[in-house]
């Protein structure tokens, strides 16, 4: 955007601020007063020499029932998303921007929004629903058997039959994993689980 500041000093000619079909600046340039009637301003489409008061946190949209810079806070938390509808085609600094801030806040690591796109591929937010009591629990108890089916996996070695592990090592091994299958039986299964623990395991003597 040209620098308002500096361009106001080339004489006979004024700063205007350009602004896009939907209302938001997107940059300024210099005009010239009109020779034949002073005070008045050669403006371009979609343009005023009313000055914006430019904040990186807020977006400046030409309001012009009222003539006057109206200012929206830029989204900076998903929710801020929501109802939203981002265009795929326009190609206005707004737009461009919304795209970028909705692809940096509600990212991969976002556990409460997702995006998504619409039948011309624009650009949405939606809520992710918040899991059901019963989906909490169904997850918890499938984190509690895949640590049983890992532990039980760091024994299978120990079954094989070239394997020299002494018979009472193998009856207590044999235990420890039957103790693991067990594990969804418990009482207080997936909350409070006793963890069995693996038995010292002894070679067969030389």
């Amino acid at each position: 955007m040209t620098d308002p500041q500096v361009s106001s000093k080339v004489p006979g000619t004024k700063p205007a601020f350009l602004f896009d079909d939907d209302g938001y600046l997107t940059g300024a340039v210099l005009v010239q007063e009109s020779p034949l009637e002073p005070g008045v301003w050669l403006l371009p489409e979609n343009a005023t020499t009313v000055k914006p008061a430019l904040n990186s946190d807020y977006f400046c949209h030409w309001n012009k029932e009222k003539n006057t810079w109206d200012y929206e806070k830029k989204p900076s938390e998903p929710s801020d998303f929501e109802g939203m509808v981002i265009s795929h085609k326009k190609r206005t600094p707004h737009c461009e921007e919304l795209r970028n801030l909705i692809q940096t806040i509600v990212n991969s690591s976002c556990t409460t929004h997702k995006i998504v796109r619409g039948e011309n591929l624009e650009w949405m937010v939606e809520k992710i629903p918040e899991k059901t009591q019963e989906e909490l629990e169904a997850e918890k108890e499938q984190q509690v058997r895949a640590k049983r089916d890992y532990l039980l996996s760091q024994t299978d070695y120990l079954l094989s039959s070239d394997y020299p592990i002494a018979p009472e090592s193998l009856d207590a091994v044999k235990a420890y994993r039957q103790a693991l299958r067990d594990v969804p039986q418990q009482e207080g299964f997936p909350d409070d689980v006793d963890w069995p623990s693996l038995p010292e395991v002894k070679l067969k003597s030389a």
